[in-house]
């Protein structure tokens, strides 16, 4: 059960009307505030004030203030009177329940009203202000359209007068035109054009490119230094264990290489594995287990250079 005040202090002119109401220590933002014409109302939990008044107040000159201690609601009567009392008396609990529901209702009512009518004056100003607007683009509208017409007429009024300017010149200077212009040749017949022949028959002219193991063309080669680049390789692949000029047809096969790829890893002879995985590479691009075997055949050659170079290696206790 709310706490209903009773503590309030009231004070009256016969045009002014004040109430204050105490918050009993109740922050001012808890506060909920509720007024019309006859009906005040305050709730902050767990406390509650209300009151009746004993006639209409003017809603739109009155005020309501909140101070850290006190509601105070300065009010203006509709009719320079003092009152007797602040609220109605001789009411029983039900004529004032319903006394203060029909309160509560008309004040809805007038605030619904206020708002229709403040969203029926939006409205309205709206439409004046597009109104307004369709009327500017309209008249500079009407202004452009007018500038180009007067700049068109001014155009061809230049224009008609060239023409006629153009007429006149004519009959003016034929006469001498026809004594003083030189004779025109006679125009030269033009041979008839001989058709067209029919286009040559086409066909697919296949070039053939001398092999290379090089992507670069051999202008841009130097054939000495390709060709020690290439016996050196061809070295390292026989040191390795591993020639593809040795290898017969049927063991041009990447599976083949892989497995024989597979045979020098057991043997360790990792430079050979990488020597048979890339000339199957070379064979079968898209062989991904050919780029995988060739990875791990060369972090296993790199490991003995990476063990000597990692300072940080660390053991486990």
């Amino acid at each position: 059960m709310p706490i209903v005040i009773k503590d309030f202090e009231w004070k009256q002119s016969e045009e002014q009307l004040s109430i204050e109401v105490p918050l009993h220590g109740v922050p001012p933002n808890k506060v909920d505030v509720f007024t019309a014409p006859q009906y005040l109302k305050l709730t902050f939990h767990p406390f509650f004030f209300e009151v009746i008044l004993l006639n209409p107040i003017d809603i739109s000159q009155s005020t309501c203030t909140k101070t850290s201690t006190h509601v105070v609601f300065e009010l203006r009567k509709l009719c320079s009177a003092l009152w007797d009392t602040l609220e109605v008396q001789n009411l029983s609990k039900k004529e004032k329940n319903q006394l203060k529901l029909r309160l509560i209702e008309e004040e809805h009512a007038r605030l619904q009203k206020e708002r229709e009518e403040k969203r029926t004056k939006k409205a309205e100003l709206k439409r004046v202000a597009i109104n307004e607007l369709i009327q500017v683009d309209t008249r500079e509208r009407r202004r452009i359209e007018e500038n180009r017409k007067a700049e068109e007429s001014k155009a061809l009024g230049d224009i008609n007068e060239w023409k006629l300017d153009v007429e006149r010149r004519p009959k003016q200077t034929s006469a001498s035109s026809r004594i003083n212009s030189p004779k025109v040749p006679p125009k030269k017949k033009v041979p008839e054009l001989t058709p067209i022949p029919k286009p040559r028959s086409s066909r697919t002219l296949q070039i053939l490119f001398t092999p290379r193991e090089f992507p670069t063309p051999s202008r841009e080669s130097l054939l000495e230094e390709e060709n020690e680049f290439l016996s050196k390789q061809a070295e390292a692949r026989r040191t390795a264990g591993f020639v593809d000029e040795d290898l017969r047809p049927e063991e041009k096969n990447p599976q083949y290489l892989l497995a024989r790829a597979a045979e020098f890893m057991s043997n360790k002879n990792y430079l050979g594995a990488i020597s048979a995985l890339s000339f199957g590479i070379k064979l079968r691009p898209k062989f991904v287990d050919l780029f995988l075997a060739r990875s791990e055949s060369h972090l296993k050659a790199a490991e003995p250079w990476m063990t000597a170079q990692a300072p940080w290696t660390c053991t486990s206790q």
